[in-house]
């Protein structure tokens, strides 16, 4: 499969996994949503930026999924404690994560910067998009 991950701008998420600062994405809700359950090593990850320029600009590979089980509220920060320094997490993302149940980490590898391109999902507000066929989205593809 392949993921369109969208980064946080304001954390600088993209720039730190380029730089290689970060080698872990996390995903947090309050139930299962993707891409709990729906990621797996040797996937290919597709980065841009929330209210960026809307262009992808890397790609990385998926070489670990770690997803937890339902989480008390005091056993959150515990469970990402092992992995604080993959996960570069700024003091707010870590501060909201106190408030998420599930939580999936997903370890990187060979992040690279790729030729941008641009994605068109009308009507879609997910940070995480699991596609079957990237050119099917691919803004400026033609056959």
């Amino acid at each position: 499969m392949i993921h369109l991950v969208y980064a946080d701008p304001k954390a600088k998420v993209l720039e730190k996994i380029l730089s290689g600062r970060k080698t872990m994405i996390l995903r947090a809700a309050a139930g299962r949503r993707t891409p709990y359950g729906k990621v797996r090593p040797g996937e290919t990850l597709y980065l841009t930026e929330h209210l960026g320029s809307g262009k992808v600009k890397a790609c990385a590979q998926v070489s670990q999924v770690i997803e937890s089980g339902k989480l008390e509220e005091e056993a959150c920060a515990a469970f990402l404690a092992p992995y604080e320094e993959q996960l570069a997490l700024s003091d707010a993302q870590r501060e909201k994560m106190g408030q998420k149940r599930f939580m999936v980490l997903i370890g990187i590898a060979d992040a690279h910067r790729i030729e941008p391109f641009s994605v068109e999902l009308p009507g879609c507000k997910d940070d995480w998009v699991i596609l079957e066929d990237l050119d099917a989205v691919r803004a400026d593809y033609s056959l």
